[in-house]
C-alpha cells in the first residue's frame, strides 16, 4: 500500500490494489489456503466436466439424447473454463462477473441432468453424484462471489 501512496494513488485507489493483489497472489496463510482452493475448484470442475462427457457418450444414441448431450458437454465444460477466466481477471467486478456466468453454466448444467433423469434417457439413480457435485458446485460459487462482494466492500 505505501508504494501506492509513493506513486499518488489515492486511499480507495491503494485498497482496491491491496485486496486485488491479496486475491492473486497472497501473503498469508489464509492467502495460501486460498491459492489451494482456487486449484481444487478447477481441479473439481475439470474432474466434473470429464465424468459428463463420459455419461454423454454411454446416452441412447437417438436425436434428442445427442442434442442434449451436446447441450450438457458445453456448459458443463464451460463452467470450469469461466473459474479458470475468473482467476485472471482485472478487478473485482470482473472476477464476480466471470463467477456469475459459471453459475449461469452450472444452473443450465442442473437443468440438462434433471431432463436426462425426466425423460428416462439414464437411470436417476445413474445420474445422482453428478447431480450432487454439480449443487456442491453451484454452492461454491454463489460462496465464492459473496466472498468477493464483501471483499469489494472493504476495498471500497
Amino acid at each position: 500500500m505505501l508504494e501506492c501512496w509513493n506513486a499518488g494513488m489515492g486511499n480507495a485507489t491503494a485498497r482496491h490494489l491491496l485486496v486485488l493483489e491479496i486475491l492473486r497472489i497472497g501473503s498469508t496463510a489464509h492467502d495460501w489456503r486460498m491459492r489451494q482452493h482456487d486449484r481444487d475448484i478447477l481441479k473439481r470442475t475439470t474432474a466434473f466436466a470429464v465424468r459428463v462427457i463420459r455419461m454423454v457418450n454411454v446416452l441412447p444414441r437417438r436425436t434428442a439424447s445427442i442434442e442434449i448431450g451436446r447441450q450438457l458437454v458445453r456448459s458443463a465444460g464451460s463452467i470450469g473454463a469461466h473459474c479458470r477466466e475468473a482467476r485472471r481477471a482485472r478487478s473485482i467486478a470482473e472476477f464476480k462477473s466471470k463467477l456469475a456466468v459459471a453459475q449461469q453454466e452450472a444452473e443450465e448444467t442442473a437443468y440438462w441432468l434433471q431432463l436426462i433423469a425426466d425423460s428416462d434417457m439414464l437411470p436417476a439413480a445413474r445420474l445422482a453424484s453428478l447431480r450432487d457435485e454439480i449443487d456442491q458446485l453451484l454452492a461454491i460459487l454463489i460462496a465464492a462471489e459473496r466472498t468477493a462482494a464483501s471483499r469489494r466492500s472493504v476495498a471500497d
